[in-house]
Order: structure tokens, then sequence, then C-alpha cells
């Protein structure tokens, strides 16, 4: 048997600091952007869900604003000193 040579291996790219530097820049940038929107939206929804869940209470008040009080007014026959 005779060996086979091995895959040769690309040659190593040597990795400037500043590349290095940039890359965790945009990483980071990236999370800290998608930690907001995250933020945004979890927001949006409870700011949603809270307005919702005001309406029936509204729509409450209308109905009972829709009936008709009854006032008592003052007659003879309700006073007894007369």
């Amino acid at each position: 048997m005779t060996p086979q040579p091995g895959s040769p291996s690309p040659p190593e790219k040597e990795v400037s600091p500043s590349s290095s530097k940039m890359t965790k820049v945009a990483i980071s940038t990236s999370v800290l952007v998608l930690l907001v929107g995250a933020g945004v939206g979890v927001f949006l929804a409870w700011y949603i869900r809270s307005r919702q869940a005001s309406r029936p209470r509204s729509v409450e008040m209308e109905t009972m604003e829709a009936e008709p009080m009854s006032v008592r007014t003052s007659s003879t026959e309700d006073d007894p000193g007369t």
C-alpha cells in the first residue's frame, strides 16, 4: 500500500487586530439592535393588549349612559308636611 497524500490545507490567513475588532463591533451592534427590536416588539404587544382589555369597560360605560336615568321630582304627594 502506498500512502495517499492528505488534502493540502489552505494557507492560514493572518487576521489583523483591526479586522478582528471590527468583527466584534459588528456582532455586538447586531446583538444590540436585535435586543432593542425585541424589546420594542414586546412593549407594543403589551400596549395593544392593554388597550384592547380596556375597551369593554368603555363600552359598558356607554351603554350605562345610554339608559335613561330616573330623576325624582318633588311633588306634593311626597311631602308629608303639607
